[in-house]
């Protein structure tokens, strides 16, 4: 599978703490044209910053953490109190809802997350609580789906995340879960505990030649801890199962605003289902990027 991506970041200075920011975009895929989106806005919002305080409205992408939970576009707000270095650390609040065709695909809801560093060491805890716009179907016309089944009507999750610098350009990572999710129509629900492991060697920097960024991280999530996963894996393969495996990454600034990217995941299923057992999923993806 082939994509091509064009992508635009106009900014609009209107006072000095205030900006608006947009992002255009053009998508191809080679194979499956049903994707293809020729040049559209894809994000438009208002954004002021100041010393103290962070606000966010409009459509803008919603990256929390290591995006293990959730990195998708949405329409809300997001306003940030204080800073994550000074004493006692930063609270963000969001309310809003996801983009989708329809209200089947949409999800609406807000988060609280609060983070703060110290020395080496930093954190951040959340907390999420999102549903659909419309009470999904039923997964299978007869009994419950249980785990075979596929998504939720409502998903609350807290996720923590511990990160330790031992070195400039050595990072580990701890995130954990604690997640709830339910299906009406299936009568399905579960409260589960999960975490995603990770250690990250480099800092890239597109405008050095030599400069390179690579990771490995194991993955054992439940399938209510995902609302959006940033991967390029397919965690919906494994239905309500959940999945654990290995990820890894690599990327390096072949000269001066190219940026090459190899990645590759091997997942399977956490756990079983009635009429599910097991699903193996095995992910090898490369990228050129040029910045300009």
């Amino acid at each position: 599978m082939a994509q091509r991506r064009l992508r635009l970041f106009p900014t609009l200075h209107t006072s000095p703490d205030t900006r608006i920011k947009a992002m255009l975009e053009d998508r191809r895929d080679d194979k499956d044209h049903t994707g293809d989106r020729h040049l559209y806005l894809s994000r438009l919002y208002l954004e002021s910053v100041n010393k103290h305080t962070k606000w966010e409205l409009g459509r803008f992408n919603y990256y929390l953490m290591d995006g293990n939970v959730i990195d998708k576009r949405v329409d809300g707000i997001r306003a940030s109190f204080g800073r994550s270095g000074n004493t006692p650390g930063r609270l963000t609040f969001f309310a809003g809802q996801t983009t989708g065709d329809d209200n089947l695909t949409t999800k609406k809801g807000w988060s609280l997350l609060y983070d703060r560093e110290q020395g080496k060491w930093k954190g951040r805890t959340a907390y999420l609580d999102f549903r659909n716009k419309e009470t999904l179907p039923a997964t299978v016309p007869f009994g419950s789906a249980g785990r075979s089944g596929t998504r939720f009507d409502r998903q609350q999750i807290w996720t923590t995340l511990l990160e330790y610098r031992p070195k400039r350009k050595w990072n580990l990572s701890l995130e954990l879960f604690q997640a709830k999710g339910r299906q009406h129509r299936d009568r399905y629900r579960e409260n589960e505990r999960g975490f995603v492991a990770a250690v990250t060697h480099g800092q890239l920097d597109e405008k050095k030649a030599g400069s390179h960024e690579a990771w490995l991280r194991y993955y054992d999530q439940p399938q209510s801890s995902i609302l959006y996963h940033t991967m390029d894996g397919d965690t919906g393969f494994f239905r309500r199962m959940g999945f654990r495996g290995w990820g890894a990454r690599l990327d390096y600034v072949v000269t001066p605003g190219l940026v090459w990217a190899v990645e590759g995941f091997r997942l399977q299923n956490r756990k079983t289902g009635p009429f599910t057992r097991n699903f193996h999923e095995f992910v090898l993806g490369t990228s050129l990027t040029a910045y300009f």
